[in-house]
């Protein structure tokens, strides 16, 4: 009975949303092609790269090689196997979602455990410090606040992977090795699932930017709780309204760290459609997320009032 009724709703918001496109055309079309410029100009061409030659480095044995430099602090701070810096370098460079790709391509390849995947997922959600250096400095135009953002945003994940670490960790000195294939195979297998991947992101971003012009067609809200839901739901959207909002810089800036900790609904689409095939829990990445959020802000509050 349940599922009947949930179908159900899900029909009924389906054609509202349906009805909803097809007697506003303009702003559909408009929101539309919002997404396609976010993911032409931010997403494509700093993920598509990272993506192509993170598959080669792990078939030319680069987990291995990062995880030997990296020993240490990695199974110190965070208690994981030295392989799994690999993830977190990766993430720390090029930006979320790609943790959750990084993650499934070693778990596949046999080189992480579903237990240190798990754990993996909770902390290493980091945002592009490009987007935030260099995107929302020509919004905010202030370095300090963007700089702050950075800081408690990174900071509050270490402290997440450090604070829900395996407590009974014991030190496994060998490393998996995963298997060599030809640079042809690998690099034609990555275009291939690269390109999947960035369509599927392409279409959830277009989707919840679709979806937030209908609420905010039919739905009435202050411009301060709009600007908040929409930053929630799609970063990029909530980060431009912000910006042109009449606030203090500082108050942007915390509204803008609790968007990239959380990471937006959409995000949080691909991170599932990235996971679905293997067992990673998603209630674990979302369950850190609303415990990023509340970390990242205290740290930038902290930040502000020094």
């Amino acid at each position: 009975m349940k599922k009947k009724i949930y179908n159900f709703t899900i029909l009924l918001f389906l054609l509202f949303c349906l009805i909803a496109i097809l007697t506003n055309p303009k702003e559909i079309i408009n929101a539309g092609i919002f997404s396609l410029e976010i993911w032409k100009k931010n997403i494509f061409p700093s993920l598509f790269p990272f993506f192509i030659i993170s598959d080669l480095l792990v078939n030319y044995g680069f987990v291995n090689l990062l995880g030997n430099l990296l020993k240490k602090p990695i199974e110190k701070l965070f208690h994981l196997r030295s392989v799994c810096a690999f993830v977190i370098m990766m993430s720390l460079i090029s930006g979320f979602p790609s943790s959750a790709k990084y993650i499934a391509k070693l778990y596949k390849e046999k080189i992480i455990t579903l237990k240190e995947a798990n754990h993996l997922i909770i902390f290493s959600h980091f945002s592009n410090p490009l987007f935030i250096m260099g995107t929302i400095f020509s919004l905010l135009n202030d370095q300090k606040i963007c700089f702050f953002i950075l800081l408690s945003h990174y900071s509050a994940n270490i402290i997440i992977g450090i604070l829900l670490r395996e407590k009974n960790f014991k030190i496994d000195k060998s490393l998996w090795y995963s298997e060599k294939k030809s640079f042809i195979t690998t690099f034609k297998n990555s275009i291939d699932t690269t390109i999947n991947t960035l369509a599927y992101i392409l279409g959830t971003i277009t989707f919840f930017l679709v979806l937030t012009t209908i609420l905010f067609k039919y739905i009435q809200l202050p411009l301060l709780f709009k600007n908040i839901l929409r930053g929630f739901l799609e970063i990029t959207q909530g980060i431009k309204y912000v910006c042109e909002m009449p606030i203090t810089n500082e108050l942007k800036g915390c509204i803008m760290t609790g968007f990239l900790s959380f990471g937006g609904l959409c995000i949080h689409m691909q991170v599932i459609g990235i996971i679905k095939d293997i067992k990673i829990k998603y209630s674990k990445y979302f369950f850190s997320r609303i415990l990023h959020v509340f970390l990242a802000i205290s740290i930038y509050l902290i930040l502000i009032s020094i």
